[in-house]
């Protein structure tokens, strides 16, 4: 899994996944990747990876600005 994303650091953007923080990784603006991050005390406790194209037409995405 984490090999597909390696290299594409400058590809990736922070948004907000279903009201959540996360990064989405797009690569020349293809959507190949999300992780939806769970944050408790400030602190990343979790990280759902999506990649799976059909969940990644269900997910709401938000671009936050840097």
């Amino acid at each position: 899994m984490a090999k597909q994303f390696v290299g594409r650091a400058q590809a990736t953007q922070t948004v907000l996944v279903n009201g959540s923080v996360g990064v989405v990784v797009a690569p020349y603006g293809r959507l190949i990747g999300v992780f939806d991050l769970s944050i408790r005390g400030g602190k990343i406790t979790a990280i759902t990876t999506i990649i799976d194209p059909a969940r990644l037409r269900q997910v709401h995405l938000a671009v936050l600005d840097d």
